[in-house]
């Protein structure tokens, strides 16, 4: 019961910015310094992971079991002064509105998502068309990316720091 209560209270509790425009995507963006692990879709328990270091400017992705012996893939500028922008693909426009298209992005679904690591109240789910990030992608509120489609692969969110 008590975990009921938490997990309500935590759906109820959504500090995002909102309008009658949309959703603001720098709530779904995630914060400098974190890391982020996601293990293949499917089977995220598998090794290797792909981990995703967020930092205020770049993101920087390695492949691994731990970030200190991880193969790096990829470091990206990242701009969020108009959504989010990874290198030269756009992941999220600057406002959110289910159904909407911009940029070679379409924002499939806002609302709840679950990945191996748990469910989230607050996502918005979009389907990138071009670039090493073409495919599906999910965002969490305060959190970013828990589900990831990069370079034709498919990761789900098991870890978080």
């Amino acid at each position: 019961m008590n975990c009921l209560i938490l997990c309500l209270l935590v759906a109820c509790n959504s500090d995002t910015h909102t309008d009658d425009q949309g959703l603001w995507a720098v709530d779904y963006v995630g914060e400098p310094g974190t890391y982020l692990q996601l293990g293949p879709t499917g089977d995220p328990l598998l090794e290797p992971n792909l981990i995703i270091r967020m930092e205020e400017t770049t993101w920087t992705l390695r492949q691994g079991m731990g970030w200190a012996s991880a193969e790096e893939l990829a470091e990206f500028d990242i701009d969020t002064s108009q959504g989010l922008k990874v290198g030269d693909d756009v992941l999220l426009p600057e406002r959110l509105v289910e159904g909407q298209s911009s940029d070679g992005v379409e924002i499939t679904a806002i609302g709840d998502a679950e990945v191996y690591y748990g469910i989230f109240p607050d996502t918005v789910t979009v389907d990138v068309q071009s670039g090493r990030w073409a495919g599906e992608q999910i965002f969490a509120a305060g959190v970013g990316l828990i589900y990831v489609t990069f370079d034709g692969e498919s990761w789900e969110m098991v870890y978080y720091l």
